[in-house]
């Protein structure tokens, strides 16, 4: 299993855990479906699924881990229309007005009425907790995500000292100066993609796709005050992947070269293959990571 994205956290304070001690903290905020009434409910599973038997697995020092959240899908335009049907029928019934506490009363019980015939949709996100540089990373481009599975991991340890991870120079500014100066550090290339976004105006931005960097047209934006926001890369010709101002990672995709040895794995041997596609991803992020806080001026420490 390789994670399609990555957002960063450093542990501000040594964290130190094995499977089965984190295992038992995180058993009081097990995974339980969503009952007839309760619109979400979130909590962990065992990331191994039916293969394994505990909320954490280690592999090389590494602990991964899955949040599991649940919700019934019930669309506000569905609610809404249901609420207004009821309200209209009381004032021509009762020839009165419905007041907006009594709205909210009557929006209540519709939502009371209607969840238990909502259907459920389940989203698995997993995370892992790098011992070795005290990282938590999380699968996920959403801050929003990222933020709910580490408030479920802080209450399952009782603390949780993480800030998101910064570096010393502002991304957008150092991205900008690859791209106009064609000047990346030697283990990167450009792909085609990128996104600009004007400084004195955050709402204007240019999308650009399949665009050469090196090109006069499109340096005119940069020399116009425009700062990259977000561009591909290409590390080691290892692993491509989109690179956001916040230090979000999305997109990516390890080269089948990197991952080819797994494949002798006997298909049957889950857990086997679980292991070494996880050992593959933690240790190859790793040294991803570690050389692009490097290529960024390394990290502010400044911040706890």
């Amino acid at each position: 299993m390789f994670f399609k994205s990555a957002r960063i956290f450093r542990l501000t304070k040594p964290l130190q855990h094995t499977a089965e001690s984190l295992h038992e903290l995180l058993a009081e905020q097990m995974f339980v479906p969503c009952d007839s009434y309760q619109p979400t409910s979130l909590g962990w599973i065992e990331p191994m699924g039916k293969h394994g038997s505990l909320l954490a697995h280690q592999t090389n020092g590494n602990l991964i881990l899955c949040a599991c959240k649940e919700e019934r899908l019930l669309p506000a335009t569905v609610l809404r229309e249901a609420v207004e049907q009821e309200v209209e029928l009381i004032e021509a019934e009762q020839a009165r007005r419905v007041f907006p506490s009594e709205k909210r009363r009557i929006k209540e019980d519709a939502l009371q009425r209607m969840l238990p015939k909502a259907f459920t949709k389940k989203r698995l996100v997993y995370g892992y907790l790098d011992l070795t540089n005290q990282w938590l990373v999380v699968d996920s481009t959403s801050p929003k995500v990222a933020e709910e599975f580490t408030q479920l991991l802080r209450q399952s340890l009782g603390s949780l000292p993480i800030v998101p991870l910064i570096t010393n120079q502002e991304p957008a500014s150092v991205m900008s100066h690859w791209l106009l100066k064609q000047s990346l550090p030697s283990d990167y290339i450009t792909g085609e993609d990128c996104v600009l976004r004007d400084q004195s105006d955050s709402k204007v931005a240019l999308r650009a796709k399949g665009i050469d960097f090196d090109s006069p047209d499109f340096k005119v934006y940069l020399e116009g005050g425009m700062r990259a926001v977000k561009i591909s890369l290409q590390w080691q010709k290892q692993i491509d992947f989109n690179l956001s101002d916040d230090f979000g990672i999305s997109r990516i995709r390890m080269n089948d070269i990197l991952s080819e040895g797994n494949e002798s794995i006997d298909s049957d041997d889950f857990a086997g293959r679980f292991d070494a596609d996880f050992a593959l991803m933690a240790g190859s992020f790793s040294e991803l990571f570690s050389d692009l806080i490097d290529a960024f001026g390394g990290i502010d420490e400044s911040i706890e």
